[in-house]
């Protein structure tokens, strides 16, 4: 510290100068270098800044940002290549070949019996009415067609109606499984009348389209991929 009165510098923690004992009055400027000072050493001696890196908060900041970018995309990522299966139904079983064989079984029977009872009346009703006995290469001639078409009706009112309304035929009742879009929800009347034309496109090839049922992984037919449909267990 300087001597304001005869220009002396001495150390800056005495009161006196040494040479001339003027009582000495610290600057302002000495003031703030005394306090950086000290805390310069207040730091210096704390354990926990003693071995703390500089801007070591700046570091965990970045750190930081750039786990949650790579999160970010390593979500979009996994949105991209996952398999999308139905939010709804993920954890529910779906239901096999077999099962579906027995359910479609049970319904052809119920619609074939159906369909016989209706055109066996229609016939003893035009037998009544008519003044000859046809013979029976004459009743299939006359029935045949007509019985197809009103089968074709019939099955194509079944399967449309039921699947879209309540999700389960009288077969898939009795075999506890049932028909639900990829939300889980009832098809509808438009996405069960194309799953029933899928139906058709499966007869006309053979029954290849059911065939698939048994080798896809989400057991659906060629119908079921048609109108995005999946069969369940209950």
């Amino acid at each position: 510290m300087k001597c304001q009165k005869c220009g002396f510098v001495s150390f800056d923690n005495l009161n006196k100068c040494k040479k001339c004992g003027f009582t000495l009055n610290p600057s302002e400027d000495a003031l703030f270098n005394q306090s950086m000072a000290d805390n310069g050493r207040k730091q210096e001696m704390s354990p926990v800044n003693s071995f703390r890196p500089p801007n070591i908060d700046q570091t965990f900041e970045s750190i930081k940002k750039d786990l949650e970018e790579i999160d970010k995309l390593s979500g979009d990522a996994a949105d991209v290549f996952q398999d999308p299966l139905p939010g709804d139904i993920q954890s529910l079983r779906y239901a096999g070949f077999f099962i579906r064989l027995m359910a479609y079984t049970i319904d052809i029977s119920i619609l074939s019996c159906f369909s016989t009872v209706i055109m066996v009346a229609v016939y003893f009703l035009i037998s009544s009415l008519s003044l000859y006995d046809p013979g029976a290469l004459e009743i299939i001639q006359t029935f045949f067609i007509p019985y197809v078409i009103f089968s074709s009706i019939v099955e194509a009112f079944y399967f449309t109606y039921f699947h879209a309304v309540t999700g389960q035929t009288a077969g898939k009742w009795v075999c506890g499984i049932r028909v639900v879009d990829a939300e889980g929800g009832h098809l509808g009347m438009k996405k069960a009348f194309i799953r029933f034309l899928g139906y058709v496109l499966s007869w006309i090839f053979l029954y290849v389209g059911f065939l698939l049922i048994g080798l896809d992984r989400k057991k659906q037919g060629l119908h079921d991929k048609i109108a995005g449909s999946f069969v369940i267990k209950k």
